[in-house]
């Protein structure tokens, strides 16, 4: 067993494979070695906007190879992703941020209360490497509401990983998987960036939707995913 960073385990990828390519989204592929580089200028933005070990860095994106990039970039940061769901309502936002205290949010719209950045800031930044360091929580997303309001539920796993095991009996080491769940679900979260780290291609789809998921399995062949139950309802009928 060799346990690692996650943020060294998409280093390698991208050192050893570069041409490789990792996401593919509505915009088209994206290889390792791009999302090596912008993750890397993004943490040199993070760190001038001072966030440290274990800050929370709140990710409000929408699906797409974007996120994976912003996620890769908090943990090169030594930071923990805060993934939200960018249409969240104003007040449930509000009060996961005052809870939460996320040290800079990365999405498109523009939070009152935290620094919000983007790609586009990073894009004269040096994209070279800075020193390895991991968090002691690897995520912390948002809980449903369903028991209550929603609150931020920080792991207790530290962000490291070994990605030549296997994450359950179910879950292959190598995979082209089909996104289309919201990443900043934490289901959806999980098995994305599990399977990013165990040598995966991400297939990412803004959302569900039923004759789409059915041409891209064809296209794309797809062989892992997972659904909601009622998008396999929706498959169904």
């Amino acid at each position: 067993m060799t346990v690692q960073s996650i943020s060294s385990v998409f280093a390698d990828r991208a050192r050893t494979s570069p041409g490789e390519v990792m996401v593919i989204d509505a915009h088209g592929p994206v290889t390792a070695g791009e999302i090596d580089v912008r993750a890397n200028r993004l943490a040199h933005l993070l760190q001038r906007h001072h966030v440290a070990h274990d800050d929370l860095v709140e990710v409000a994106l929408p699906n797409g190879a974007a996120f994976v990039v912003a996620c890769v970039a908090v943990w090169r940061a030594g930071a923990t992703p805060m993934p939200l769901d960018p249409a969240m309502p104003a007040d449930e936002r509000e009060m996961l941020e005052r809870i939460a205290q996320p040290r800079v949010t990365i999405g498109d719209n523009v939070s009152p209360h935290t620094v919000t950045v983007d790609e586009n800031d990073a894009r004269e930044l040096p994209a070279d490497a800075i020193p390895d360091v991991w968090a002691s929580s690897w995520k912390a997303p948002a809980s449903s509401g369903s028991t209550g309001l929603p609150k931020i539920v920080r792991s207790l796993t530290p962000a490291l990983v070994d990605p030549g095991a296997r994450v359950a009996p179910f879950f292959p080491c190598a995979a082209t998987q089909l996104v289309t769940s919201p990443l900043w679900h934490s289901t959806a979260f999980t098995y994305a960036f599990r399977g990013l780290t165990a040598g995966h291609r991400l297939i990412v789809e803004p959302d569900f939707d039923e004759r789409r998921f059915l041409e891209l399995v064809d296209r794309r062949s797809v062989t892992w995913t997972v659904l909601s139950p009622p998008s396999i309802r929706r498959l169904v009928r």
